[in-house]
Parts: structure tokens; C-alpha cells; sequence
């Protein structure tokens, strides 16, 4: 997502000349006003600032844990675009491959040099892991967002290859070309375990391990996630979006078509994530395959959500957008518009997780991992358009440098409070929560053992740390 240059991220987000259509009036005509607009801006900017204030600091432990996780996952997904936007930049100016549209198939050099992308990309990341194997902090920054940078490699890889006539015209192509998609993952994470265990010799339950195979998820469930909605989306309007999407021109009926799809994966993520345990007693090589699919289903989740997002804003606006209708003003309101999504969910999945069984609410907590998805692509489409809104106005290679400096700087202010502050922040609310958790049980069996259960009330998974949980995770 963000694989090309400037204009088809998100791909008819205020594309069009004069945006009407020949609608004349717009299904909320106030929004037409660019006052009206640009307060909606401003005070939707401030209540997510405060939002993030409120949750961060929230008496429930797993709040603040799940907001510290979703904003972590957030900045990590923009700082990964970003990148690979600067970096696909210097091949389009460089190397000959076209900037293209993903509306139609790319050429033969610039398939090959996507293709090299991703295999560079999947190869950088296994070395960078190793060299960082011993710096706990930057094995997880390095392994989060070279994670999100190889999935975004390989969206940019086959979603391309999904627009060639063979796969575009058939839904079946489509369906199988994912599957495809998913053995070559497979392949590649394979033979990485297969390196990292009888070549560099390391443990299984080393930090080296983990964070490698979680980055590989990472990377699958972003690709096999945006193909799995290409192919919802095709089956809803009868032939394969762009692969950044085209929002515009959509029925009421098709709008409400993918929400009702987004639910359906939903609802299939809560039952894999209920008896998915039941297939994940045939040794690692399953319980892996298990969490791929479980982590593609979940991505997959996000991501017809967020197109039926921007199906929902462009339709209520009529195909206009808000104000005068520029791209930038309406990527900023779906930005707000799915932050206001994510901090409602938050809140409405962790009060469900919390009244359910164990099995369910790893279900509930498996859809909130997805949230970060939400907000991290929103909010990333505004800074790609801002960067490119200024770097377009220069030519190549001037264009190029531009780009990389605004990226490169805008990755050097965040990334930074993201590593000092909210890493941090989010495994010390993840160490308190399992240490409450562990005297809630201790406390429930001591209680059990001698026959007074009934007189003793343990805490909820939601209920503010005690005093000892808070000394243990000290």
C-alpha cells in the first residue's frame, strides 16, 4: 500500500476533475462549505490527540495496553511506507520502472524489478534481524518494520501480477493466485527457519526466532489480507479493483455489501481463534501454517474495512469529497473518520473480551491487532500525499531527493519517540497485565484449596493492577 509514486495511493481520492460526476448536489450539502471543513479538521484533530491521552492513561490496564499496541503498530506501518515509497522512488527514476497506476498490468521490466524488491527486501530483513540479535529494542523496532516493508514489497509484487488479463478477468484466477501467494510465504519462511536453525544453530525459543517468524506473519498477512479483499471486492462489483482501490462510483448497496463481508471474515477470525487450537496439535510446522492463515483472515478483516470506509466516504459525499474536493482534505477526514472507528472498537472488543470465554476473547483480541492496520494506512496516506504533493513539483532527480529527505526526516522525528516511549510503554502495561492475571489465578487456586472460593472476589482482567502485580512487574 503506497507502492507508487504519488497519485495512485488510494487511487481516485479526489482523481477526478470536478469530482461531481454530474450529481449536482452533494447527500450532505453543508460539507460543501470549506469552513465547514476545516473545523471538522481541526476539532477531529484535537479530540484524537486527546483520545490518545485519555486511553493511554485509562484504569484498565488492557486499554492502555491495547492503545500502546495500536499505536505502536500505527507509526511502525507509516515509517515502513514511507521507506518503501523513497525506495521505489529511486527505481522509477533510476532503473527504468514505471510509476504506473494499478489500474492496468505493468510492464515486463517493472514486474521484474518489484519482483527483485521483494526478494531483496525478504533477504535484508533476515540479515538486519541477525545483526541486531543481541540489541533486544532495536530486534523489534528493525523486525516490526521490515516486516511491514516486505508485506508492502510483496503487495506492490502481486497485486500487480493480480491485474495481468490471465487473473483479472476471473475471480477464481484471483482466488487461486492468492493461494499461490500464500505457498510462496511459506517457501520463504520455511527455508529462513531452516537457515536460522542448522545453519546459524539457534534455539527455537530464542528472541532471534520469535521475532523473525512474527515479522514473516507480518509480512504474509498484509499481502494475503489486500488479496483476500481484491477478491471480496471483485466478487461484490463484478470485476478487480485497482490495487490501492477506486472508491468512487459506488452503489449503496456495494457500500453495505463490504461491510457485511468485512463481518462475515470477522466473524470467521473469532472461530478460528475459538477451535484453531483443535488443528495446532500437528507439531510447529502446523501451528505455524495455523497462524498464518489466522493473521491473513485478520488482515484481511482490516483492510475490507478500510476500503469500506472509503466507499462509505465518497458515496456520502457524492463523489465529491469535502470542501473543494482536493485529496488531501479528504484523506485527512477518513483519517480522523477511522481513528474515531479504532477508539470506539477498543473500548466495545475489550469490554466483550472481558465478559467471554478465554478462547472468544482471543478472537476479540485478535480483530483489535488489526486496528494499528486501520489507523497506520489512514494516517500514512496523508503524509504520502503531503510528501508528494511537494516533491511533484520538482523534476528528476530532484523529485527523488526531495522525497527521500521528507521521508527520511519525518521517519527521524517519529521513530525515535516510538522506540524511547511507546515500545517501552506498551511491554510494561504487557508485564503488568500477565503479572495481574498470574495473582488473579494464584489467588483463585489458593482460594479453591481451601474451600472458600465463594468468600474471596478476584479482580478482572479490566479492573485497575494491584498494588503486589504492580511491585511483581517492577
Amino acid at each position: 500500500h503506497g507502492a507508487h509514486a504519488s497519485d495512485a495511493h488510494h487511487d481516485g481520492h479526489g482523481s477526478s476533475g470536478g469530482h461531481g460526476h454530474g450529481h449536482g448536489h452533494k447527500k450532505v450539502p453543508f460539507l460543501e462549505d470549506i469552513n465547514t471543513t476545516q473545523a471538522l479538521i481541526l476539532m477531529g484533530s484535537v479530540a484524537w490527540i486527546m483520545s490518545l491521552f485519555y486511553y493511554v492513561h485509562a484504569p484498565n490496564v488492557e486499554i492502555q495496553l491495547v492503545t500502546w499496541e495500536t499505536l505502536g503498530s500505527m507509526i511502525s506501518i507509516f515509517a515502513a511506507v514511507l521507506l518503501f515509497n523513497a525506495t521505489r522512488s529511486v527505481f522509477v527514476d533510476f532503473f527504468g520502472e514505471a510509476v504506473g497506476s494499478h489500474h492496468e498490468p505493468p510492464d515486463g521490466m517493472s514486474f521484474f524489478l518489484a519482483t527483485m524488491r521483494l526478494g531483496c527486501g525478504f533477504l535484508g530483513l533476515q540479515v538486519l534481524l541477525y545483526l541486531c540479535r543481541e540489541i533486544p529494542m532495536a530486534l523489534e523496532g528493525v523486525g516490526s518494520i521490515g516486516g511491514h516493508f516486505v508485506g508492502f514489497a510483496a503487495i506492490d509484487c502481486f497485486g500487480s501480477l493480480m491485474q495481468f488479463p490471465t487473473f483479472c478477468t476471473s475471480i477464481w484466477a484471483c482466488i487461486a493466485l492468492t493461494l499461490f501467494a500464500g505457498i510462496v510465504f511459506a517457501a520463504f519462511h520455511s527455508a529462513a527457519a531452516h537457515v536460522r536453525a542448522h545453519l546459524l544453530h539457534l534455539p527455537e525459543d530464542s528472541p532471534l526466532m520469535e521475532q523473525a517468524a512474527e515479522s514473516e506473519d507480518d509480512a504474509s498477512g498484509l499481502v494475503l489480507g489486500l488479496l483476500v479483499s481484491l477478491v471480496v471486492r471483485f466478487f461484490i462489483t463484478g470485476h478487480l479493483p485497482p490495487v490501492h482501490g477506486n472508491p468512487l462510483n459506488k452503489t449503496p448497496f456495494e457500500v453495505w455489501s463490504l461491510f457485511l463481508a468485512a463481518g462475515v471474515i470477522g466473524i470467521i477470525v473469532m472461530l478460528e481463534a475459538i477451535f484453531g487450537h483443535v488443528l495446532k496439535t500437528g507439531g510447529h510446522n502446523v501451528e505455524r501454517i495455523m497462524h498464518s492463515i489466522g493473521m491473513a483472515l485478520s488482515m484481511g478483516f482490516g483492510w475490507c474495512m478500510l476500503f469500506w470506509g472509503q466507499w462509505f466516504f465518497w458515496d456520502i459525499t457524492d463523489d465529491g469529497g469535502l470542501g473543494h474536493g482536493d485529496k488531501m482534505t479528504a484523506r485527512m477526514m477518513m483519517a480522523l473518520m477511522f481513528s474515531a472507528i479504532v477508539f470506539i472498537t477498543i473500548v466495545g472488543f475489550n469490554t466483550a473480551a472481558e465478559h467471554v470465554g478465554e478462547r472468544m476473547a482471543q478472537g476479540f483480541r485478535r480483530l483489535l491487532e488489526t486496528m494499528g492496520l486501520l489507523m497506520g494506512l489512514s494516517w500514512e496516506a496523508c503524509f504520502t500525499t503531503a510528501v508528494s504533493g511537494i516533491s511533484d513539483h520538482f523534476e528528476a532527480p530532484w523529485r527523488t531527493a526531495v522525497a527521500i529527505t521528507l521521508s527520511v526526516g519525518l521517519c527521524a522525528v517519529v521513530l525515535p519517540a516510538w522506540s524511547l516511549y511507546i515500545l517501552p510503554n506498551a511491554h510494561h502495561c504487557e508485564i503488568t497485565l500477565t503479572s495481574a492475571r498470574s495473582a488473579r489465578n494464584a489467588s483463585n487456586d489458593a482460594t479453591a484449596r481451601d474451600g472458600h472460593k465463594d468468600d474471596v472476589e478476584a479482580p478482572d482482567d479490566g479492573m485497575k493492577v494491584p498494588a503486589a502485580a504492580e511491585a511483581v512487574a517492577a
